[in-house]
């Protein structure tokens, strides 16, 4: 069963919340990483004293999560088009 949307915690942690709906609404509960849940809330609030995302986390973390494999998690894949350091 799919759980409805979370919430954002503060005015800061947008990304990281998105990230996490996303791979909710895509996988169920038990084929998402515990560990991609930690390294999103970590890698993503990057902005001075984890007040916000910058575009470079964005980038690294979807690159990040396109090369992601656990051998106990094998249903989870994620692709990833951009090109991660590359501005927009």
């Amino acid at each position: 069963m799919k759980v409805p949307f979370r919430q954002q915690v503060s005015d800061y942690d947008c990304v990281p919340t998105s990230l996490i709906n996303a791979l909710c609404y895509l996988f169920d509960r038990k084929d998402i990483p515990p560990f991609v849940v930690h390294r999103a809330y970590r890698d993503c609030l990057d902005v001075e004293a984890s007040r916000g995302t910058s575009s470079r986390a964005i980038q690294d973390i979807g690159f990040w999560l396109k090369n992601y494999q656990e051998k106990k998690f094998s249903k989870f894949a994620v692709a990833y088009s951009g090109e991660s350091g590359q501005p927009n």
